[in-house]
């Protein structure tokens, strides 16, 4: 959930705090209007006036966030934009000084809260200049417990029927940004090691997506059971179009990234033993991408 109020100013400037020139108005990336931010010197020799917005947000923390916009120069290439989220007294740049083009640019910062006051803060200074702003953000990246339910129901269905037996572990999840365009449910062979990174994919936005990494331990249920389609099992669990993470809407993609397998309990004498893997499988979400 994007916690600033009239994220891309289709409402005017309702719920900013303006400092300078900034017009509620078109060319705009969505919708009908964005911040126009006109930097100028109102006079021949004057100093510069810069132009920005800025809007207050609560923030809770040891909590990760993402925080986005979207930007373009309008006009006056020495001009340039500043765009911060203000964590406490911490500045944290989304931009510092950039230049700006004639196409819409994308910037995004991942971030944990110091403070539990934040302010999300833009402005185009340096020279006179037209920076147009839209579809601004801060979200919290934080796994519900919607999708937890969904990742341990998707697991649990490998034991049916096929005689394993199965604990899952959670085993930990950090925010990734993710940039590269890939098709959801990709599997990802084991590499050397038995491990492998995971493929990186994109709403081809720039989005902030959160990886989530579940390692489930499973054993034989019986004697000498071989664990030859347990992988394909795997898969099926996380690709088929039943699956309870894949029908989430912030649910991305899902992959298995780890693969070791160990001969337990052998019994020499009986020539008995029992097989036990361990398959890591990453899910990736977005939470109020922009």
């Amino acid at each position: 959930m994007n916690a600033l109020v009239n994220p891309g100013f289709e409402s005017g400037l309702d719920g900013w705090t303006v400092d300078g020139l900034v017009l509620p108005q078109g060319p705009a990336r969505s919708g009908t209007a964005a911040a126009q931010l006109i930097a100028v010197r109102p006079y021949i020799g004057a100093p510069l006036a810069p132009a920005g917005v800025s809007q207050s947000v609560t923030l809770k923390p040891g909590e990760t966030y993402h925080a986005w916009c979207w930007y373009r120069l309008e006009s006056g290439s020495a001009g340039r934009l500043t765009v911060a989220l203000i964590d406490g007294t911490r500045w944290r740049y989304l931009l510092e000084r950039a230049p700006g083009t004639r196409d819409w640019q994308h910037a995004d910062l991942i971030f944990t809260a110091e403070s539990s006051s934040g302010v999300f803060w833009a402005q185009a200074a340096t020279e006179a200049c037209q920076f147009s702003l839209d579809d601004c953000g801060i979200a919290l990246m934080a796994i519900t417990q919607q999708i937890r339910d969904a990742l341990v129901s998707d697991l649990q269905q490998i034991t049916t029927g096929n005689g394993y037996s199965t604990t899952l572990v959670e085993v930990g999840r950090e925010p990734k940004r993710i940039t590269e365009a890939r098709a959801p449910a990709v599997y990802i062979a084991p590499g050397e090691g038995g491990t492998s990174e995971l493929e990186t994919i994109s709403s081809g936005m720039g989005s902030a997506v959160q990886r989530f990494t579940l390692q489930m331990i499973v054993r034989s249920a019986t004697p000498n059971q071989d664990m030859d389609n347990l992988l394909d099992d795997v898969r099926n669990a996380i690709e088929r179009s039943g699956s309870a993470v894949l029908a989430l809407s912030d649910v991305v993609t899902a992959a298995v990234t780890g693969w070791t397998e160990t001969v337990t309990e052998p019994d020499i004498a009986l020539d008995t033993y029992y097989r036990e893997a361990t398959v890591e499988v990453t899910y990736l979400y977005r939470r109020g991408s922009a």
